[in-house]
């Protein structure tokens, strides 16, 4: 990996633009091909289930490479859910979103912060650059995860802002854990059900350890912080 020292602005200027024309490449072929994003879970599931004993790792491996492409994980716990069943469909997903967490982390540690500290002085900067926020990463991150805020978007922050890895880690990986069950459990629905029951479950209790956690966190993370989010 290139250490921070030797990426240099324009060393950062022409990754970014390189990520940039990638993506748009791959958004200009899905809109030639007329391809609906309602598909996608189905041509996944068709792609792995091909692969056969293979289908697991090449999940995780697509789990781990996602934000670089900007694929909603969203989809790929839908997906898992539809493959795998709901079991094997949570390990699956958890493996490959902490994988992608630590990998979009990178991006925003590397690429964000010159992007931030142009708003340093400004409201939203103010609210970002918070001491408690630095003092509490681990609490912080974890209210963001449990909210069921879009999920690389929080990732490129923290990275970003800095945060302590450790913290960021341990938070998104249990903050994460609600969001799993929810989607993957939605996706196995569509051929069980009852998996529904799980999926409200699940919904539901991210939305109380939320509520709890704003509550008993007010004295530990900045609370303008957390309610701009």
């Amino acid at each position: 990996m290139i250490s921070i020292q030797l990426m240099t602005p324009k060393l950062k200027k022409l990754s970014i633009f390189l990520w940039i024309l990638c993506c748009t490449s791959i958004l200009l072929a899905l809109f030639v091909n007329y391809q609906n994003p309602l598909s996608y879970p189905h041509k996944l599931q068709s792609f792995l289930e091909n692969q056969a004993q293979m289908s697991g790792f090449l999940f995780v491996c697509i789990c781990a490479i996602r934000p670089i492409i900007l694929f909603p994980p969203s989809i790929m716990a839908l997906t898992s859910g539809l493959i795998f069943g709901p079991v094997l469909g949570v390990l699956y997903t958890f493996l490959g979103e902490s994988i992608s967490s630590m990998i979009s982390y990178s991006l925003g540690y590397y690429f964000g912060k010159d992007f931030l500290n142009q708003y340093e002085n400004s409201k939203l900067g103010k609210m970002l650059y918070s001491k408690r926020i630095h003092e509490n990463p681990f609490f912080s991150v974890l209210i963001l995860r449990l909210s069921l805020l879009p999920f690389d978007p929080v990732c490129y922050l923290s990275g970003a802002l800095h945060i302590r890895f450790k913290s960021y880690l341990l938070a998104t990986i249990l903050g994460i854990i609600p969001g799993c069950f929810t989607f993957v459990y939605l996706g196995a629905s569509f051929s069980e059900p009852i998996n529904l029951i799980i999926t409200f479950l699940s919904l539901f209790l991210a939305i109380g350890l939320k509520i709890f956690g704003k509550r008993t966190g007010t004295n530990l993370t900045n609370p303008l912080f957390i309610q701009f989010f």
